[in-house]
């Protein structure tokens, strides 16, 4: 089957990797499938790179080409990302012309704008569009129900997942990983993250929280991994918190990201309590499970409810925060929760996702 995904945003961005993944899959399926991804990095024939800078006139254009490959393409199958205002003319366009299709809808994308005005217009278009789609893919029963209460006709279940082939603590030595970064004696905090306006939005806390631990424990060394517009925003930010023993990795390959897990003691995880946070499955509190890390902060919504049981959670806020955190380096308490890895395997692995998407497609022919 000849296939034509279509995703709207760059390599910067946490829902790409979702992007990616189901076109890795698709090749791996045998189906002939070609990728669209804004400001592509990937090296890939199959791939359409299409320039966008962050601008209206630049989103517009980006988004009429899009438009523009759905209207003169000749596949048997279209798969939008995201139901957002960079993604509507290529729903529109299709439905039009009456090809068949599906919509992605990995989060609610209104809850992650930076201005009120693209709030509005986002929310705006996650109500009234799903009723209109033939199909929508999802990864968790809270966005089911929140796309079913604005009457979406057939949504169907695509499990988020990651590599648990990379992410696996068996492929990595971690007194070597240690000794090659300097970090002897030292207790490692790491924090994963897009140093983006959404990626961002909750690390306020973890930072009011690692102030109160480095007053009281000096051998703690932090890792930020990520990268992004705000990263060297975020480095004043800790300089005016007084913490100085960290590091920020930028943006790295998923084997590198692995790695620093592997020597990692803590792995942190913080979700306010709100609509969009409920509605998202947590990439990184998956990738921490995979490689068996301990794992302490706070979760909500369907992310606490699918892997909760596995972390240490604290009460909402800073100071319980840094209570969990700083009990467990007292009492060395370093060791991850049982079968919290077999769990991601069975729930959340590449594999499961590839079965499902097998299964969608195969509807189609």
């Amino acid at each position: 089957m000849k296939i034509l995904l279509i995703n709207s945003l760059g390599p910067k961005y946490g829902s790409t990797v979702r992007s990616r993944i189901i076109f890795k899959a698709l090749k791996e399926l045998g189906e002939d499938v070609w990728y669209v991804e804004s400001n592509s990095d990937l090296d890939d024939i199959n791939v359409f790179c299409i320039s966008q800078a962050n601008n209206i006139l630049s989103f517009l254009l980006a988004s009429l080409r899009r438009a523009w490959l759905c209207f003169r393409g000749v596949y048997d199958l279209y798969i939008i990302a995201k139901i957002t205002p960079l993604t509507i003319f290529s729903i529109v366009t299709l439905k039009l012309m009456k090809k068949k299709f599906i919509v992605d809808c990995d989060d609610l994308d209104s809850e992650f704008q930076s201005t009120n005005f693209r709030k509005k217009i986002s929310s705006f278009l996650e109500k009234k569009v799903p009723r209109r789609l033939p199909r929508i893919t999802t990864h968790n029963n809270y966005l089911t129900y929140y796309l079913r209460s604005y009457k979406a006709r057939e949504v169907n279940i695509l499990p988020q997942c990651i590599d648990t082939d990379i992410f696996d603590p068996g492929l990595y030595d971690p007194e070597k990983i240690v000794q090659a970064k300097g970090l002897r004696g030292k207790i490692i905090l790491t924090f994963l993250c897009t140093f983006t306006e959404g990626g961002m939005r909750d690390i306020d806390l973890i930072l009011e929280a690692l102030k109160k631990i480095t007053v009281k424990i000096d051998n703690t060394h932090l890792f930020f991994i990520g990268g992004g517009l705000l990263q060297e925003a975020f480095r004043e930010k800790l300089k005016e918190a007084g913490i100085d023993d960290y590091s920020i990795t930028g943006f790295i390959p998923q084997k590198e990201v692995a790695e620093l897990l592997a020597i990692s003691n803590i792995c942190l995880i913080y979700m306010r309590d709100n609509l969009g946070n409920k509605m998202r499955v947590s990439f990184k509190t998956l990738e921490y499970l995979s490689m068996n890390k301990k794992v302490i902060g706070c979760l909500t919504g369907y992310t606490k409810d699918a892997l909760g049981e596995f972390c240490t959670l604290s009460n909402f806020n800073p100071q319980s925060l840094s209570q969990e955190i700083i009990k467990a380096i007292d009492s060395k308490d370093f060791s991850a929760k049982p079968h919290a890895r077999e769990h991601i395997i069975a729930n959340f692995s590449y594999h499961t996702l590839k079965e499902k998407l097998r299964e969608i497609i195969d509807s189609y022919r």
